[in-house]
This record gives structure tokens, sequence and C-alpha cells, in this order.
């Protein structure tokens, strides 16, 4: 598929970026996604080069905090506000496609996020303070447009109010960074130069941002996937209770995110006070979290209502896998039975979290997601909206099988060594991780250019 434009000429590219951006589907949310894609394999070749320090217990080095901030705004941060973007005026029931301004906050935020990891790698502290200052910028300009919508809204789920939690913990850590980073080139307050800022700094960023988000957005999509909504919605037929009501049961969020949002302030405050109680007593709630969640997933996956091969749901299965893990990790460290100090500990969890978790996560949705936002499947075949989640044949793609397992196995490797200090294990899984990126990159890249390619079919 992609050999067959290699040869081409300058006006056959021309041509077929102009179908592109003729598409139906085709708004300024999908910048995002294309640059996160492309920058995946980017972010597994810098964490292949940097697995031995990580095995070997330096985390703050320049380069490991380069591929950190590689892997959080470019391929997390940058994919999930395109993702709201897109999805946010649903969820709220707002008729609204991303204008212009999700275009100039593209580019806050991209110019951003490559001027502070290009600072880490050449070692200049104050490009490192300017590019968060400007990825700051944009997260702010992010969140007052999302803001306009949420205005706007005829409807409020509690799935909204889990987004809109964790938008509010995406500024905190923004903030924090770039206190950090100003802090790092012009010292004005001792706290920020120890471990204690690193530890809000991720506390806020992966368990505020990230997981909140992730989890928020599982509870409004995963039983639409799987038809569950369709299930409960006949059963509550009499009670005129609406789809969206009877999805939102399918993963309820407050027994989730209550320990979630507690366990988080707990550890934000054990990090500024240097305490350990609070730290361990946080830990114990992120895993009750983790375990309530992973019930909630278990009864959605079981319920699923198609026989066809789905590979998100396949990624589902593994999200739920980590997740009882992660929390068996938190909870052996929060009762004192994990023979290895505390950053380590939390290192393995980090990478865990980010390799595994929430990229299983992204790369799962985004075979579901991508035909339904490039619509070349939709609108090839002229059917429905409502139609979509229910085909199986665009959610099985070859190619994205061994890039499953390849990134799974590589998630779990990786953490492996990190938590038991076996670099050759970490250097393993971190290559392994590459290559599932690659793969994956690769299986986006083709349904991108099927989409400019293939004529939609009346």
């Amino acid at each position: 598929m992609l050999s067959a434009y290699a040869g081409g000429t300058i006006d056959d590219v021309r041509t077929l970026i102009a179908r592109f951006a003729a598409l139906p589907g085709m708004t300024s949310a999908v910048p995002f996604m294309v640059t996160s894609v492309l920058l995946l394999p980017v972010a597994g070749a810098g964490l292949a080069s940097v697995s031995p320090q990580l095995a070997a217990g330096t985390f703050r080095t320049y380069p490991v905090l380069a591929v950190n901030h590689l892997v959080t705004l470019g391929w997390g941060t940058l994919l999930a506000m395109g993702a709201i973007h897109q999805m946010f005026p649903a969820m709220v029931g707002v008729p609204r496609r991303p204008g212009r301004g999700a275009l100039i906050q593209y580019g806050l935020s991209l110019a951003g996020a490559a001027t502070l990891v290009g600072g880490l790698l050449l070692r200049r502290v104050p490009w490192v303070a300017a590019g968060g200052l400007v990825a700051w910028i944009g997260i702010t300009y992010f969140l007052w447009l999302t803001a306009r919508i949420a205005r706007r809204r005829r409807r409020w789920t509690p799935e909204a109010s889990g987004v809109a939690l964790a938008l509010g913990y995406l500024l905190l850590t923004a903030t924090w960074g770039v206190l950090a980073a100003l802090n790092w080139r012009w010292p004005f307050w001792r706290g920020l130069l120890g471990d204690a800022a690193w530890g809000v700094h991720a506390a806020l960023g992966l368990g505020g941002w990230f997981a909140q988000l992730v989890v928020s957005v599982s509870a409004y999509l995963l039983p639409r996937f799987v038809g569950l909504h369709r299930i409960e919605a006949r059963a509550d037929a009499g009670s005129g209770e609406t789809h969206a009501g009877a999805a939102a049961r399918a993963i309820p969020l407050l027994p989730a995110l209550l320990p979630l949002n507690a366990g988080v302030l707990l550890l934000v405050a054990a990090a500024l006070l240097g305490a350990p109680p609070p730290a361990r007593f946080g830990a114990a709630l992120l895993a009750a979290s983790g375990l309530l969640y992973a019930g909630s997933l278990l009864r959605v996956l079981r319920a699923r209502q198609q026989a066809k091969p789905d590979l998100t749901i396949h990624h589902w299965w593994a999200i739920l896998g980590q997740t009882v893990l992660l929390s068996i990790l938190a909870g052996v460290w929060a009762a004192g039975g994990l023979g290895t100090e505390g950053r380590r500990a939390a290192a393995a969890a980090a990478v865990l979290f980010l390799v595994g978790w929430l990229s299983l996560a992204i790369m799962g949705q985004l075979y579901k997601v991508t035909p339904f936002l490039m619509w070349y499947y939709r609108f090839a075949l002229g059917i429905p909206a409502a139609e979509v989640p229910r085909l199986a044949a665009p959610y099985y793609p070859v190619v994205g099988v061994p890039s499953f397992y390849l990134t799974l196995s590589g998630s779990l490797l990786l953490t492996g060594g990190v938590l038991f200090a076996q670099p050759a294990l970490a250097r393993g899984g971190s290559l392994l991780f590459l290559g599932g990126g690659l793969l994956f990159a690769y299986a986006m890249a083709v349904s991108w250019i099927r989409a400019a390619s293939l004529p939609p079919r009346q």
C-alpha cells in the first residue's frame, strides 16, 4: 500500500493530501493523532537507548527525562487532547467539530513539547523552561476551548465529570512542571530541586491526568463497543432511562475515582512532606481503585455480545490484567512486602503504566476510533455512524496482532528489568516495545492512506 506512492510525482502527493483533507471525517483533531502515532516509534527507540539506565536506577538523567516527556507529552498527552477535541462535544451533546482553535493549540503543544525534549537532549535548561512554558500555554488554551463547549452542554454525564477532573489535573501537572523547570534554571525554591518535585509531578500526571482520563473515557466507550448499553437500555425501557444513563452503570465511576483521587492527593502530600506513611496509604488507595476498576472491566468484557474477533477487546483484556498487576504491586509495596527501594518500585510501576497500560489503551482504542474518525470504512461502505462500532473487520487487522503481543510482552519484560535491576531484560523488553510501535504506526499509516485513496461508495 505504501509502496504504491513511493515512486509517485509531486502532483500525486499533492492530490493525495488534497483528498485526505477533503475526507468527511477530517477535522482539526486529526493532526494530534497523526503526530502522536508517528512519534510512537521514536519514543520506542528512545526507550531502548535508556533502558540500561532505567535498570541501573538512574532515573533522572537528561536522556531518561527526555524519553519520559517524549512518551508522556508526545505520545500520550498530544493524542489524548486530539481525542478530547473530537469526543467531548459528543459526550455533552454539542454538535461541534474542532475548528481553527484546535489547530492553534496543536501548534503550541507540539512546539512546546519539541522544545522541552530538545532542551533535555541538548542539556539546555533554558530551553526546557521555555518549552514547558509554551506547552503550558497550549494546555491552558486547550482547557479554555473545552470549557466553551462545556458551557453549551445539553447533557452532563459522570464520564464528562471524570474527563473535566482529569483536565484539571493536566493543568496542575503542567503548572508544576513549569515551576520545576524555571526553578531548575533560576533556583527560588529548594524543595523543587529534589525527588519531591518529581514525585508531585508524577502523581498528578500519571494518576490524576492519565489514569482518570482512561477510566472515564472507557466508561463511556467500552460498554458501547461490547453492546452492553443496548442490553441495559432495553432492561430499563420502562423507566424511561436514556441509553447514556444505562451505559454509565456498566463501569460505575464514583467507586473507582474516589479512591483514585484520594490516593493521588496523598502521594502529592507525601512527596511534599517527605513522609512515607501517607505514600503507603495513598498506594493502598490506588490499589483499591485499580481492583474496583478491574472488576467493572471484567463485567463489561464478559457481557460482550459479538462473536467476531475484535483486537480492541484483546487490548482491554490485557489492560484488565495489567490493572490487577499494578494494583498488586501498589498494595504489596504499601504493606511493606516489596523487597526493593521505593524509588525503584515507583519507577517500575510508572514504566508498566506508561509503556503497558496506557499505551495498550491508546492503541486499542485507535483500532476502533481511527476508522471512525477517518471514516474510511463508514463512508466507503455507506453505512450509518451507529453501525460502525459493530463492525469487526477493520478492528482485527493482521498486522495489529504481532503489534499487540510485542507491546504487551515488551512492557512486562521492561518492567521486570527495572524492578529487579536486570539491564538485559530491560533492553529486550524495550526492543519488543519498539517493534510493536513500528508495526502499529505502519498499520495506522495504511488505514490513513486508504482513507484518501479509496473513493466513497454510494
